[in-house]
């Protein structure tokens, strides 16, 4: 892990729980429509976002045949399309 790829988690995380975890889960109520209209508990939006975090790392090592160097930001600009495979079911 390099500087800032936790931070990177954590912003995953946040955005995962914010779009996808009802706002009665979030306060520790029952269940509640999240705004997405997909709900998930916060158990499950933490693994949606460590699986997200992790493919976009190998996606990144893939495309620039790399196993080593990579810096948060270049996490970051893979993430888009990352989600945009996971959301699409495209293969990785």
């Amino acid at each position: 892990a390099t500087a800032g790829s936790g931070d990177v988690l954590s912003g995953v995380l946040a955005a995962f729980i914010g779009q996808f975890v009802g706002t009665a889960t979030r306060l520790g109520h029952a269940s509640a429509d999240s705004p997405s209209g997909s709900n998930l508990d916060l158990f499950q939006a933490t693994c949606a976002a460590v699986h997200t975090h992790g493919l976009a790392a190998e996606q990144w090592a893939n495309k620039a045949q790399a196993s080593a160097g990579m810096l948060a930001t270049d996490l970051c600009d893979q993430l888009p399309s990352t989600v945009e495979r996971l959301r699409c079911h495209q293969p990785t």
